[in-house]
């Protein structure tokens, strides 16, 4: 069962570091569908809280602490590439998650961007016209929130002291 184990602590780390909630019976299926369970599922589960601290329940399954699952996630990755992981992710994860995967995912993708976003182009596009929408506008704010994290510190400073429509009147060219 060290293959079930080790495959759902793939997933759940990176749903964890994408803050996604997976649910228990997609993951499941996903499990039985491509790997099968040997044993008990209940068993495998019960260890998984035990040895992981990974939170089982009827409807959702709640991952480590965001920087534990990050550090998981390089560990269970250094010979499978997180391409893949990523793939199967996305095809077990709730629509209402789309937005948050797609604006999160790009920091992780290191090798072939093009497969990737092929092989996640051709699950998105089975889906309704709305989750293809929070796809394409995860993708689109992923620049954003990556230099809104950057800078952080000093957008927090900036609202501490009440600058902020001469922050915005200075950074804005058309103001």
């Amino acid at each position: 069962e060290s293959a079930v184990k080790i495959e759902i602590l793939r997933i759940v780390s990176l749903s964890d570091v994408l803050n996604i909630k997976i649910q228990t019976k997609k993951l499941t299926k996903y499990i039985q569908d491509n790997i099968g369970f040997k044993s008990d599922r209940e068993r495998i589960y019960t260890l998984l809280e035990k040895e992981y601290f990974i939170k089982f329940d009827n409807k959702y399954i709640e991952g480590l602490h965001p920087v534990r699952s990050e550090h998981l996630l390089k560990i269970l990755h250094n010979f499978i590439q997180i391409e893949e992981t990523a793939t199967n992710l996305l095809k077990i994860i709730d629509d209402k998650y789309i937005y948050e995967y797609f604006i999160l995912i790009s920091k992780y993708i290191d090798n072939d961007v093009n497969d990737f976003f092929e092989k996640t182009s051709q699950i998105i596009s089975q889906k309704s016209f709305s989750t293809i929408v929070d796809a394409v506008d995860g993708l689109m704010h992923f620049e954003a929130y990556n230099y809104w994290l950057e800078n952080k510190e000093i957008f927090d400073e900036v609202y501490k002291n009440g600058f902020v429509n001469l922050f915005i009147m200075d950074t804005l060219p058309f103001f």
